[in-house]
């Protein structure tokens, strides 16, 4: 029986594949819409480059793991990594229709990793520190989310 970090882990595996995938497929696409393209040459770039992808995406969300496994051992072991799916879906359908918006989204998805693992990190770590201070945590956590919606 897997522990729940570990299913946190084996749960990022499906996000990069999905990465990979998604950017391979893009770029065979992309390929049998350019006319006169050597195919072995294309196709051998576009696998690299989709496995670049998928391992840079898979270190990313890694090292998100390792935080998350270090300073929150009893967190849930599904909320990170269905995160990780859908922010890898994401980035491979917004790739397929503007590959600037794409890099955009993924620098956007690198910061908010950043912030998510200064927060846990900063935060106490005890549950009773949590208690204590729900009510001042959550009204900043109110402004930002209301100043978001403007």
């Amino acid at each position: 029986m897997l522990s729940p970090r570990n299913r946190e882990l084996l749960g990022l595996i499906p996000s990069a594949l999905l990465v990979t995938a998604g950017f391979t497929a893009i770029f065979i696409q992309a390929e049998n819409n350019s006319p006169g393209a050597s195919t072995n040459f294309t196709l051998n770039h576009a696998s690299n480059l989709s496995l670049s992808y998928g391992a840079i995406f898979l270190g990313l969300t890694l090292a998100a793991h390792l935080v998350i496994r270090f300073a929150l051992p009893y967190a849930d072991p599904y909320l990170f990594p269905l995160a990780a799916v859908l922010a890898s879906v994401g980035i491979v359908m917004v790739y397929r229709i503007d590959p600037v918006l794409a890099r955009q989204q993924a620098q956007w998805m690198v910061l908010g990793l950043v912030l998510f693992a200064a927060t846990i990190l900063a935060s106490p770590s005890s549950p009773r520190s949590w208690r204590r201070s729900r009510s001042s945590s959550s009204s900043p956590a109110t402004c930002v989310t209301t100043a978001s919606c403007w």
